[in-house]
């Protein structure tokens, strides 16, 4: 499960960090649904979940490009953060 934030979520932000390209990666995002999740890139971002002990991570997030579900879930936190 990855972490990735919606474009509104991106353009919202203070600050924003540059987005990167997947390109060299040929990284193919689908769904839950078995449907393909387009997305801009990703950025690196300083993540901290709220009320844990844990350090600041840099994580990558993939900036996915507008759905009707991001409206409603901006943000979603995968496994590389939960883990840590």
């Amino acid at each position: 499960m990855i972490s990735s934030i919606s474009e509104e979520f991106f353009e919202n932000m203070d600050n924003k960090p540059d987005i990167k390209s997947l390109d060299e990666f040929e990284l193919h995002v689908t769904g839950a649904n078995g449907l393909t999740s387009p997305y801009s890139g990703y950025i690196e971002a300083k993540v901290k979940l709220p009320n844990s002990n844990m350090v600041l991570l840099t994580v990558p997030l993939l900036v996915i490009k507008h759905t009707e579900y991001n409206k409603e879930v901006p943000a979603i936190v995968g496994m590389i953060i939960i883990r840590e």
